[in-house]
């Protein structure tokens, strides 16, 4: 993404600490005007580093927000990767949701975000990264034949119940559901794992492994990631209805024209799916998710097209003449280069003058 410009990485979880006199002096300083170490030590890189542009993966980081603050020489740019809460996450009496720029997934984030009273100067409703890169590798092959009728992306790690118990004693329930109906209609069903066998956390994809193949046994084909491969897109491409409890992998699957099923059986509101539809679902009976997922692999094309309308454009942003991934690299080129900002329609707006370089 950062092209032939030369970038540095800014590590704040003690990986690698930067002891330059200068940087060690300033962040003292900060630190004591700040009141936050972290934050101090930041500051006084970015200083020392004189970025052009300063970049983000992980657009919900308070870190990120009071650098964008406090450090004004340098234009700050944060990449959407996944489904935002800020209702849970950021309730009210928390620090307020700071973005100078903030390329979104789609236009329901300026809706959401507004909504929240989240400052935000400049969107980008762009699209994911992520499904941009696959996108990207993808083009030129044939269209994806629907090799199974159900795919059933892998969500969790292992522990995760510990701290996201609703959510994952939802997709337990989804789980039981999935099953019955592959008994009841033998359809086929994929399983795209988060890990592959020779993954640095073997016992996660152990852990997976194991929590599918005792839930959906015979019924289920399991699919561990290859790296570089896009498993989990490439299978939901290739099958006719894709669920899941809550992940950004089914917005981006609908966000490609594919039919998801998204279950909340949470209780909790806040892990529906952004938009209301057939492909929203919080009853958790099974007759419901039955009746659902039959009229999904039934419905014509004609039919599932006016049920979505325009909305997953609305949710992911992607412009075939101006791929996620490429917008993004113009951002940080006219940054480099000391241009003003742009917006997701090409135009330029004045913005921070840049200066160097990158840093991510």
């Amino acid at each position: 993404m950062f092209g032939a410009h030369r970038y540095e990485v800014i590590y704040v979880g003690g990986e690698a600490i930067y002891v330059h006199p200068r940087v060690l002096l300033r962040a003292l300083w900060h630190v004591i005007a700040t009141r936050h170490l972290t934050l101090g030590y930041v500051l006084a890189v970015l200083e020392w580093m004189k970025p052009s542009i300063v970049v983000t993966f992980v657009d919900n980081t308070l870190l990120f927000y009071m650098a964008a603050r406090q450090y004004r020489a340098a234009r700050f740019l944060a990449i959407q990767n996944g489904n935002r809460l800020p209702a849970r996450d950021n309730p009210p009496g928390t620090p307020e949701i700071y973005f100078r720029e903030f390329a979104c997934l789609g236009r329901f984030e300026i809706d959401q975000f507004t909504r929240h009273g989240a400052r935000v100067e400049r969107y980008y409703p762009i699209g994911s990264l992520k499904d941009s890169y696959y996108r990207a590798y993808r083009a030129g092959a044939a269209p994806a034949i629907k090799e199974f009728d159900l795919c059933l992306p892998s969500q969790f790690k292992p522990n995760v119940r510990l701290i996201h118990s609703e959510r994952f004693d939802s997709f337990e329930v989804l789980t039981q559901h999935v099953r019955r109906f592959c008994e009841t209609h033998g359809v086929s069903l994929c399983v795209p794992l988060r890990y592959h066998p020779d993954h640095p956390n073997r016992a996660g994809y152990e852990w997976e492994h194991q929590f599918f193949e005792m839930r959906l046994g015979r019924y289920a084909r399991l699919f561990p990631n290859m790296p570089g491969e896009f498993t989990t897109y490439g299978l939901v491409d290739r099958s006719r209805v894709s669920l899941g409890m809550h992940t950004t992998v089914l917005r981006e699957g609908f966000g490609r024209g594919n039919r998801v099923l998204s279950c909340n059986y949470s209780g909790n509101s806040v892990y529906t799916f952004p938009v209301p539809g057939p492909w929203a679902l919080t009853d958790p009976a099974y007759e419901a998710f039955e009746e659902r997922l039959l009229w999904l692999l039934n419905a014509s094309e004609e039919e599932y097209a006016r049920a979505c309308g325009d909305l997953p454009s609305y949710l992911i942003g992607y412009d075939d003449n101006q791929p996620t991934h490429v917008f993004l690299q113009r951002v940080i080129a006219d940054a480099v280069r000391g241009a003003a900002e742009p917006s997701a329609d090409g135009q330029s707006h004045e913005g921070w003058q840049s200066q160097r370089q990158a840093c991510g």
